[in-house]
């Protein structure tokens, strides 16, 4: 018997087993039992070709294959003969391609969700829906009086170039092909003159492009591309030259072909350049030369931003790009440089954010690499209208109307892509545009990083003699910073010049205006200062004096680097509005529960303008902190309860203080949600 007769035996035995105890199954979804089969015996046969068959998790003395029956070299002649001489019967087990195509999605979900390459297999139901957004408005531009015209020719469908820069297992391109496909015939005057499986042959073959850096990935595709197209397996050239085995940002084949497809979708891997470093450090400095349009200096970038400028270069004008990405792209600093590419060189038509989606089916796909998805779809072409911002909760909501914003708004915003379902956090960030009335705090402040050095713990500092003692500092990690108080200290961060060299500086620079003027971390930090934690669902800052230093994943800010109060700045850095003023603008970018409260975030909220109308309330704002400060003094074990209880109320009017300063409406806290 061949090798390959008697894998396909075994294959056989394990199908009759699976019949007879179909209620072990554990299968994804609720599927018929017999697809259920089906789906574990390509999924067991994918598994042992990628060397993966100890990733099985069905239940069941069936699945304890022994890696002995084959040799690996063996392993490749198998699943060859099953994609090319057995892919017509192996095919016929589903009754539909989409039911095919739907298995080894939920098979790439379930096993492979995040592989070496970056690659993040995308749920079915989303594939389709941007497909038919781009059909929708790619249509705007067809001529459909031309289209019947030449259906003898099929000029007009041959013109159109359609890529997916980075087709995994093609699925992209297969909902693409059938989607288009029944567009075009509905459209079809006389339908009765006109063969639907010429058509669609002519789009799989001229309007269809793929390429992908995984050969296995790349041969699944072409088989499913093949095999959707049809049953008799009847051989096509371009399912060998439409889709190839490349990398899309550096392949010369690509240099050339700027300004050619009418529309590229996907969904590009997934990779941080820090990463990318570690694993490919020769493929990370070309992409660092490539692209070094959208990477910000001195941040990290990722492998997707360089698809989208890439995408953008290929795109024709007034053609459709779509992906999904993580939405961190939004907001994050890291991608300022690329959102400012994007809104140079595209149309934004439409964004969705699926950070508040409830439907497992995608937040699963997503969850082992701790990012919410996105889709954008846009035109490469000038900006001319508003951006259709979606935030969805449930499937249903990505079809209804969702809020607009002119790309522009997001232009004078920083470039930040804020998206909300709320009117009124629209309303709100609208308000923080206007000029007139606020200025980036940023240009009030500037925020210093903790430092780093050698640290000793509570215990070697208390051995040290006085003198030694006098080369160290208390360090303030972000655990010891509370609201208006710091606690617990248990370390102490030693001095790299003595006191006296740093009081000398310091001097200097006494009665000038130093927000610009240059120290060392160390030396400014002597100063009067308020600290900063990093992470957290919330800001925590205090005021603290020269014998605390903030450490690394901490923040400060001087009394010389502030043009504002410091009791002022504290009052609103400790206050609700903050967190408002985060999750309204930096929620794409938070890790879990928690915002990551970085210099770069703080610098960029809104402040009020200072002026003779609301001298009066920053002074009631400074007396509320003041009094908070003394409360905090207080708190000792007898009276902790009830000074406490005295806090909390403080801290409520200090929020109706600011509220009142940002004049927003202070119901909007409980209406929002905050």
């Amino acid at each position: 018997m061949e090798l390959k007769d008697e894998f396909f035996q075994y294959i056989s035995q394990v199908l009759s087993e699976l019949k007879t105890s179909i209620k072990d199954l554990k299968a994804i979804g609720e599927i018929k039992a017999s697809f259920q089969c089906k789906r574990v015996i390509f999924s067991y046969l994918f598994l042992i070709y990628l060397g993966k068959e100890e990733l099985i998790s069905y239940p069941g003395e069936i699945f304890n294959f022994e890696r002995n029956l084959f040799k690996k070299n063996e392993l490749d002649d198998i699943i060859k003969h099953f994609i090319f001489d057995c892919g017509e019967k192996y095919s016929k087990i589903f009754k539909n391609f989409e039911q095919f195509s739907y298995y080894i999605n939920e098979l790439q979900q379930h096993f492979m969700i995040y592989s070496s390459l970056g690659s993040v297999y995308t749920p079915l139901e989303i594939v389709k829906y941007m497909v038919k957004k781009i059909i929708e408005n790619y249509s705007k531009t067809i001529d459909f009086n031309q289209l019947n015209d030449d259906m003898k020719t099929l000029n007009t469908i041959k013109s159109l170039k359609i890529l997916d820069p980075s087709m995994g297992t093609g699925i992209f391109l297969i909902e693409m092909l059938n989607q288009l496909t029944n567009f075009i015939y509905n459209k079809i005057n006389d339908k009765k003159k006109f063969n639907k499986r010429v058509l669609k042959k002519t789009i799989l073959e001229y309007c269809l492009y793929g390429v992908e850096l995984d050969f296995i990935s790349l041969e699944i595709a072409r088989f499913f591309l093949l095999i959707d197209f049809n049953n008799d397996y009847e051989p096509l050239e371009c399912i060998k030259t439409n889709f190839i085995q490349s990398n899309t940002l550096i392949d010369p084949l690509f240099s050339n072909r700027i300004n050619e497809f009418s529309i590229i979708m996907g969904n590009p891997p997934y990779i941080r350049s820090d990463t990318l470093i570690k694993s490919q450090p020769e493929l990370s400095k070309i992409y660092k030369n490539e692209f070094k349009e959208v990477i910000k200096t001195g941040q990290k970038s990722d492998i997707y931003f360089y698809f989208i400028k890439k995408s953008i270069e290929m795109l024709k004008t007034e053609g459709f790009l779509s992906f999904i990405v993580p939405n961190r792209f939004l907001t994050n600093i890291y991608a300022e440089k690329l959102r400012e590419y994007m809104l140079k060189n595209l149309d934004l038509i439409e964004i969705i954010d699926f950070s508040e989606y409830q439907d497992d089916s995608l937040n699963r796909v997503f969850k082992n690499i701790e990012v919410f998805p996105s889709i954008f779809l846009a035109k490469k072409s000038i900006y001319s209208k508003n951006i259709i911002m979606k935030q969805p909760r449930k499937r249903e909501e990505l079809n209804e109307q969702g809020t607009v914003i002119s790309q522009q708004k997001i232009i004078d915003f920083d470039n930040l892509i804020v998206i909300s379902n709320d009117e009124k956090k629209i309303s709100i960030l609208n308000k923080l545009l206007d000029k007139r009335k606020f200025v980036k705090l940023g240009l009030l402040v500037k925020v210093g990083e903790g430092l780093r050095g050698t640290t000793i713990s509570k215990k070697e500092y208390e051995k040290l003699n006085p003198i030694e003692k006098k080369l160290y500092v208390r360090e303030i990690r972000g655990k010891n910073i509370r609201k208006f108080h710091l606690n617990n200290f248990n370390g102490y961060y030693k001095l790299k010049k003595d006191r006296e060299f740093h009081q000398n500086v310091l001097k200097k620079i006494e009665n000038k205006n130093a927000i610009d003027i240059k120290l060392s971390n160390e030396t400014e930090q002597f100063l009067k200062k308020i600290v900063l934690s990093e992470m957290g669902s919330e800001l925590r800052a205090t005021l603290t004096e020269s014998q605390e230093f903030s450490y690394g994943g901490t923040y400060f800010i001087t009394e010389i680097r502030s043009r504002i109060d410091l009791n002022l700045l504290l009052g609103l850095l400790n206050s609700s509005m903050t967190k408002l003023l985060f999750n309204l603008m930096f929620k794409s970018g938070k890790w879990g529960n928690s915002y990551k409260f970085r210099a770069q975030y703080i610098e960029k909220i809104p402040f009020p303008i200072i002026n003779p109308e609301n001298t009066k309330i920053i002074d009631q704002i400074k007396q509320k902190v003041n009094e908070i400060l003394d409360l905090q003094e207080k708190i000792i074990s007898i009276e902790e309860k009830k000074t406490n209880s005295l806090i909390q109320n403080k801290l409520m009017e200090l929020d109706e203080l600011l509220f009142r300063f940002y004049e927003i409406p202070f119901e909007y806290l409980k209406e929002l949600g905050e």
